[in-house]
């Protein structure tokens, strides 16, 4: 036999010993050592199958045993020469004979004897690149660790730490294989030379393949029946483990084939069944589970004798190993570019999603607020005929009961619309369309009304009230009246309604600058203090949040919408203001509201008597009238009109200290005694351009007791139509009308000649916001009242703008025929 040469003898798994002959001939080669002398070359027998238990070989000639050698890895000592199976000096021959050799081989293993010839050197450079093939598979596999480690470590996915697990026992089961874990990593542990410990391995390498396989493709997704599958087959295969641990050398092992085989398949038809559903990553994942299968069945086949061993032959499984490693770790890859995709997918469906629903939601609001708003202005018409013919009832001849009731509906009146007020605020604040107005205010009136108002309150409750304004306060201050009188209303309403016993104070202080101002704001502390239950601490915050009450049973004393204090609040933030809120159980509430105010000009100052009563412009919280105002009275007597009788205003300030309080009846006045007067002068003529038959009779029956002559126009169009035949001393105006509303009728009659083109046009409308008034304004109307408006509304505008009786005497026609309101 020439050097290098093999043979091969497969025996399969035999449970005997296996006796092997073979003839060695042409053994003799020749080498010149260092002396330059001819010596003869020595040769080695190499059995590279690494997992014979015993080996024992018998060398003869001549029919005679010349040498015995034992080996195989149950030997600490087999090789002659580092190799990777095990290795035997050949013994050498004095003349060029045959020489037979006997093998013995007994194993629990399958049985293949790989046997090849090498000289010295060739043995050792075979050696040498084994090693070197060896060490770069191994170093792929420590490669591909720390780099799906690494992934692991930034994502957290569950995938990468159970493929990490997979190599490691992947890694383990090829180094049992082909001897390296035995040789070099353990090479002190006896079970490790046991064929057992390489059947362990490989249970471990399928369980671990199998877990990542079910993870990997989300079976309980996508394949429920496989992840069943998969279920059983690991749930058996960790008790093969368990079994081979107890029993060691009597586990059977070709029920770890065969689970081996089982969880393989399942794995390569759950990547079958995930490519045909269109996921890319699973063709990663198909060819690498194939390769390996592949790489182990060719060596199965080859231990089998089904096919002949080759030179490499064990590299069948390192090939496999190798491929699926790569391949897995690209299909791990691919699954972070398709998680980076679906999570990009999914965001923009998300963010598409997202913005749907905000502008479903900002609609919803919207038609929310619009609806609010509308049912808030729609209410101030029926509530506008409600308080403004109480308003003229009393002034008709009742008796004491007939009075009780007109004071009930006066306070109920009341409190719906302050609640309309509540809700038309809290949809302008939300809808950023409310405004706050920049104009001297009253303080010390403002004050004295509140006070006024209250005090009859608490001692109608049986409360004591107290005030103090500070006398060091200005009595004008530029702000919003409307705003500051919502605030401290509510407030001064809270104070009363959850106070039983004890009593309120109110006071009015300036104090020092809460906060740097370059424009030298005054700052005023409001505060309101009562003894009435009080709030726990820990609902000090939620009494701010809307439509919140601190007691919403069924059973609760008092009741309200929920978002008065948060109006407040939030209209104090807007004021650039502060609200202090400090209460506890039983022990009352004391609430400070800091705001600042502009300091009011000298020529603002000098103008404030001609100033148009606020009254006029906007009507934030309906009052009945309680009296005069000084510029009224004041212009009334330049006209020479007398002003209306004190019983008149006694009525009045009845009407409005009472219109919160329980009803107190005083039975030594007559009911004569609250009828209107008329004026003692001149009858003026009013167009009132209103569509809705309630509005026009009330605002007809004040003018007449005011002692003016009301005329009728159903709408804008019906108004110029009358314009043409008389000229009216002032018009009141509706805004929301048919044929021609308000605005464009305002702009027909200012492109009139004089004087019919300069008539006073004061708007009556339901809207009377900021936007409103200024869309007025630019229209060219000289007022706007809001709706419901009271008798002293109506009358501040007449004070204010009719002209001398005399002014219009010579262009006076006849009166039209008496109308009844507007008529279709």
């Amino acid at each position: 036999m020439n050097p290098a040469e093999h043979a091969t003898a497969s025996f399969g798994r035999h449970e005997g010993t296996v006796w092997i002959r073979a003839t060695l001939q042409h053994l003799r080669t020749q080498e010149i050592d260092t002396q330059g002398t001819d010596s003869q070359k020595p040769l080695f027998l190499e059995i590279s199958y690494p997992h014979l238990k015993d080996i024992k070989l018998y060398w003869a000639q001549n029919s005679k045993i010349i040498q015995t050698r034992h080996g195989g890895y149950s030997q600490t000592s087999s090789r002659d020469l580092p190799c990777q199976g095990f290795c035997f000096r050949i013994p050498q021959v004095q003349e060029d004979l045959p020489l037979t050799l006997y093998i013995a081989v007994q194993s629990n293993s399958p049985i293949i004897v790989p046997l090849r010839i090498f000289d010295e050197a060739t043995l050792l450079r075979h050696t040498r690149i084994s090693h070197i093939v060896l060490g770069i598979f191994y170093g792929s596999f420590v490669v591909m660790f720390f780099y799906n480690l690494f992934i692991y470590s930034s994502t957290r996915a569950r995938e990468y730490l159970l493929y990490d697990l997979y190599l490691i026992t992947l890694c383990l089961w090829v180094a049992s294989h082909d001897g390296t874990l035995r040789d070099l990593v353990l090479p002190n542990f006896s079970w490790s030379y046991s064929y057992h410990f390489h059947v362990l391995l490989t249970l471990l390498g399928a369980i671990a393949g199998g877990y990542f396989s079910k993870s990997f493709l989300d079976t309980r997704t996508h394949a429920p029946r496989l992840n069943a599958l998969f279920s059983v087959l690991l749930s058996f295969g960790m008790i093969c483990v368990l079994w081979v641990l107890a029993a060691k050398n009597e586990f059977p092992t070709g029920i770890a084939n065969l689970l081996t085989v089982a969880l393989s398949a399942t794995a390569i038809i759950s990547g079958i069944v995930e490519l045909r559903r269109g996921v890319s990553m699973a063709r990663y994942f198909l060819v690498g589970w194939i390769s390996v299968v592949t790489g182990s069945t060719l060596w199965v086949l080859t231990l089998s004798g089904i096919l002949p061993y080759i030179h490499g032959a064990m590299l069948y499984v390192h090939i496999g190993c190798l491929l699926e490693t790569v391949l897995l770790s690209l299909a791990l890859a691919d699954r972070i570019n398709q998680l980076q995709a679906e999570r990009a997918r999914l965001q923009q469906q998300a963010k598409a999603l997202l913005e749907d629903t905000n502008r479903k939601l900002a609609l919803s609001n919207r038609f929310k607020d619009e609806f609010l708003s509308t049912i808030s202005h729609e209410l101030r018409t029926p509530m506008n005929g409600i308080i403004g013919s109480s308003e003229l009832l009393k002034m008709t001849h009742l008796d004491d009961e007939q009075n009780n009731y007109l004071h009930q509906i006066a306070r109920s009146s009341q409190g719906m619309m302050r609640m309309v007020e509540d809700i038309l605020a809290y949809t302008q604040l939300n809808t950023d369309r409310h405004s706050f107005e920049q104009k001297p205010v009253n303080i010390t009136r403002l004050f004295e009304e509140l006070c006024s108002h209250f005090r009859a309150r608490s001692q109608a409750q049986r409360l004591s009230f107290s005030s103090h304004f500070s006398p060091d306060l200005p009595r004008f201050v530029r702000g919003d009246a409307g705003k500051i009188d919502m605030i401290l209303r509510h407030l001064l309403d809270n104070a009363c309604k959850f106070t039983e016993n004890g009593g309120i104070r109110f006071s009015a202080t300036k104090i020092a600058p809460l906060a740097k101002d370059p424009q030298g704001a005054i700052w005023i502390r409001f505060s309101i203090s009562d003894t009435g239950h009080g709030v726990p601490k820990e609902l000090h915050e939620s009494v701010f949040e809307m439509f919140r009450q601190v007691d919403a049973s069924m059973t609760r004393k008092q009741g309200g919408l929920g978002i008065g204090l948060a109006l407040c609040k939030q209209i104090v933030v807007r004021m650039r203001g502060k609200l202090e809120f400090l209460s506890d159980v039983n022990h009352g509430t004391d609430v400070h509201v800091y705001l600042p105010f502009q300091p009011v000009t000298a020529q603002e100052l000098e103008s404030i008597p001609s100033i148009l009563p606020s009254a006029l412009f906007q009507t934030s919280h309906p009052r009945n009238p309680i009296q005069e105002s000084h510029a009224s009275q004041e212009k009334r007597a330049k006209q020479g009109v007398e002003p209306a009788s004190e019983n008149a205003h006694q009525s009045d300030d009845s009407l409005t200290n009472n219109a919160l309080a329980p009803l107190s009846i005083n039975t030594s006045t007559p009911a004569a005694a609250v009828t209107e007067q008329p004026i003692e002068a001149p009858q003026a003529r009013i167009l009132i351009v209103e569509d809705n038959q309630v509005n026009y009779l009330v605002l007809e029956g004040i003018l007449r007791k005011l002692g003016h002559i009301p005329i009728a126009a159903n709408n804008g169009k019906e108004a110029l139509s009358i314009l043409k035949a008389i000229t009216p001393d002032l018009i009141f105006m509706d805004l929301q009308m048919p044929v021609m509303d308000g605005f464009e009728a305002t702009e027909a009659i200012r492109k009139l000649p004089p004087p019919k083109g300069n008539l006073p046009i004061v708007a009556v409308t339901a809207n009377s916001d900021a936007d409103n008034r200024e869309r007025c304004t630019k229209c060219g109307m000289n007022g706007v009242i809001g709706k419901p408006f009271t008798r002293k509304d109506i009358k501040n505008a007449l004070d204010l703008w009719l002209a001398p009786a005399s002014a219009n005497t010579d262009e006076l026609k006849p009166e039209p025929p008496p109308q009844n309101g507007p008529h279709p």
